[in-house]
């Protein structure tokens, strides 16, 4: 029979969301449930349960060494809790095996970091529903872009970071907490967990040392980051470059700017800050990304209102892309990138070139996105 460890489960629920990341530790034996048959269990387990508890649900399903993990919510008791997994292991009376929570922060096996030499990252803020139309004070996790665009970006995410021999690890609900995924179809998760929290994903070898990782933010922003000690500058921006153009007409900016660290969009992340802005100017107005942007850099996707805000832009390679985008390169991508820093006259002039399409907070105060601000 599976059995919840008590003590483990009530330590890692949240009684405020109401929410759980749990695991299945069970010997399946030679046959072990694939994620279509988890998924119809845990389906059946909800409907059952649903009858006491409202809204009940496990999903984000992925499979790990220590057994199939999930999430589930609403949970407003121990008592519902212990209900749901009764009521679940019924459909395997018997395995045996027990249901347990995280219990520690990052595995113990989880790679030393690599040196924190700056490489490219990508930069991408996808389009999403009207922010505007939701309170303000529930703007601050949401995602907002569309659910069919949400599953194919993380689709686009696990082939992307996967490499030969990696080890994947997949981070929801906190920023602490990391998982261990095995396989590569856990892509639905990600697209489940991204609707209600950031989502890292990273992957890692530790011979040789390398690691991508894809970070789903708020508002439809993410980004997209690799190192490795193998490659030169040119190999690792050929790297990152792809994932600019996974869905240009649904992208409002993107752009590769050098970073020490990966993450979310922050400017402290990059080596560059960003001459007129700090990172929650930017936080609170992303709705401006889809005519203005931060800084000039030496590759991005800009709409046509970026590009009737320039001042000029006749020294730039500028390619037409779907859905009224367009990729604006410098000519001399080594000056950007070939250093951690970029050249500081090539910087000063692209800027001046960028013009009045760089966001300052007199920007923000003329072109004020929000309907609900005075």
């Amino acid at each position: 029979m599976i059995e919840v460890d008590i003590g483990l489960i009530r330590k890692k629920w949240n009684p405020q969301t109401g929410h759980l990341e749990f695991f299945i530790d069970a010997d399946f034996g030679d046959h072990p449930p694939s994620r279509d048959v988890i998924t119809q269990i845990a389906d059946e387990t909800s409907h059952t349960v649903g009858q006491n508890v409202v809204g009940v649900c496990a999903n984000q399903w992925l499979l790990t060494p220590q057994g199939w993990s999930g999430v589930l919510k609403p949970v407003p008791t121990m008592d519902a809790i212990l209900e749901w997994f009764e009521v679940f292991a019924r459909a395997f009376p018997h395995v045996q095996g027990r249901v347990i929570a995280p219990s520690s922060r990052e595995p113990r096996d989880l790679p030393t970091r690599l040196r924190r030499a700056a490489t490219p990252a990508a930069h991408v803020a996808y389009t999403t529903s009207d922010l505007r139309a939701v309170p303000e004070g529930d703007r601050g996790p949401l995602w907002l872009v569309d659910a069919t665009l949400t599953r194919f970006i993380a689709d686009r995410a696990v082939t992307w970071a996967y490499q030969r021999g990696c080890r994947q690890y997949l981070n929801r609900l906190t920023v602490d907490w990391w998982t261990e995924v095995l396989g590569v179809d856990y892509a639905p998760a990600i697209a489940q967990a991204r609707e209600r929290y950031r989502v890292r994903l990273l992957t890692r070898t530790s011979d040789p040392l390398s690691e991508r990782s894809a970070f789903l933010g708020s508002h439809g922003q993410a980004t997209f980051h690799a190192r490795d000690d193998r490659l030169d500058w040119r190999e690792t921006l050929d790297l990152v470059r792809p994932t600019l153009l996974w869905s240009p007409p649904n992208t409002d900016l993107a752009f590769i700017a050098m970073t020490n660290r990966p993450g979310f969009w922050r400017p402290e992340r990059q080596v560059t800050p960003w001459p007129h802005i700090s990172e929650p100017d930017l936080r609170y107005n992303s709705p401006l990304l889809a005519s203005f942007t931060p800084d000039a850099y030496g590759i991005q996707i800009l709409t046509d209102a970026h590009l009737a805000r320039a001042h000029d832009l006749t020294g730039w390679l500028t390619t037409p892309l779907p859905g009224g985008r367009y990729l604006v390169e410098h000519p001399d991508l080594a000056a950007w990138y070939a250093q951690p820093e970029p050249h500081p006259d090539v910087l000063a002039k692209a800027r001046a070139d960028f013009g009045d399409m760089i966001l300052t907070t007199d920007h923000i105060t003329t072109h004020n996105p929000w309907t609900d601000h005075t």
